[in-house]
This record gives C-alpha cells, structure tokens and sequence, in this order.
C-alpha cells in the first residue's frame, strides 16, 4: 500500500516538475521558407519594424480598451528595439535601422533585410495572484517575428514565440513578466540570425 502511494506521489511531483518546465513556453528555431534561395549572410543592413498589434481582446470598456491597445502597441515599439539590440551583438554586425529605409538604401548600404511581425497575444498578468494561487493571474507573450527581403517582399522564414508563465504560481511566477519574455525572445531571435549568418557557435 506504502509502495503504491510512494508511487503515485512520484508520478505526480514528475507531472509537476515536467509541467512547470514547459509552463514557459519556448521560441522556436529560424523556420525558413521552403524554396526561398536567400541568404542571411548576404544583408549588410538590418530594418527591424515596431511589431503591430493583432490580439484579440474581451475588454467591453472603450477606456480600458483604448489603453489595452496603447500598451500592445508601446510593447511592439521595445520588442523591435530589443530585437535591434541583439542583432547589433552579433559578431561583425550588420548596420541596424529602426525606421524604414530611404530610396536607393539598397544600392548604398548593400541588401537590406526586414524584420517585422505581430504580437498575438499580450496579457501582463497579476503578480500578487501568481504569487498566492495557481492558474491565476497568467502572464502570455505570443509573437510571429518574420525575415523579409526588403527588395522584393519574399519571405525567408520566420521565428514563433509562444510564452507563458507558470501555471504552478509562487514566486518564479510573480516575477515572470511581458518585459522579461520579450527579452529572452529577442535575444533568441539575435542568436538565430547570427546562427543564419556565422553559423552553429563552437
């Protein structure tokens, strides 16, 4: 009897434990468009475009919906910034812009690639309610970043971003916000471009 609740409660800490590490979410590899002949290495010019806004929302309330969109779209203005932070990291950088490129850029600066996406779902959560309860109070951070030849408009691939906090509560959940899942999904997002363009680090 002893040795069959042992197991039941192994098998449900193992179900938390597993739970807990997929509670996060993740950001998926470069995906890159199947056929495309592009290649990363070849843009000395990066654009990175605010992201825009395509959640979905509830909110009834016209106020609180017009500060709901006000905050996604201030979001897609520091993702991109952050975006452009990262790039700048990679070894031998390529030049990065935060506005659209002017005429004649790509004959002056060489090809020119556009970042640019949408952020799907934006909910910062409760902290307080993280803290105390479980599955309450989520905080979720979905995006679609996408890699555009400025020239031609062809995509090249995309980068999926999908992050959520822990459903578990406690204290690694109150302090898991939009902000820091913007930041880990833009440093993912420098480290596959650079793995496009210098190849897998040693």
């Amino acid at each position: 009897m002893k040795s069959h609740i042992s197991r039941s409660i192994g098998a449900l800490a193992l179900g938390l434990f597993v739970l807990a590490l997929a509670a996060c979410g993740s950001t998926s590899k470069l995906n890159r468009t199947a056929g495309t002949t592009f290649s990363l290495a070849d843009y000395n010019t990066i654009y990175v475009a605010d992201f825009t806004d395509k959640t979905p929302s509830k909110i009834k309330d016209e106020a609180k919906l017009a500060t709901y969109r006000e905050s996604v779209k201030s979001a897609g203005v520091t993702f991109a910034d952050m975006i452009g932070t990262n790039v700048e990291k990679i070894r031998t950088p390529p030049s990065v812009l935060r506005a659209a490129p002017a005429e004649g850029t790509e004959s002056s600066a060489g090809k020119v690639l556009r970042i640019e996406g949408e952020i799907t779902t934006f909910e910062r959560g409760n902290a307080l309610a993280k803290m105390l309860l479980p599955f309450a109070g989520s905080t979720k951070f979905n995006a679609t970043v996408r890699f555009i030849d400025q020239a031609t408009g062809e995509k090249i691939g995309e980068i999926v971003v999908d992050k959520n906090s822990s459903p578990l509560g406690g204290g690694i959940a109150a302090t898991q916000t939009t902000n820091k899942f913007m930041s880990g999904a833009a440093e993912k997002v420098g480290e596959q471009l650079a793995i496009a363009r210098n190849g897998e680090p040693k």
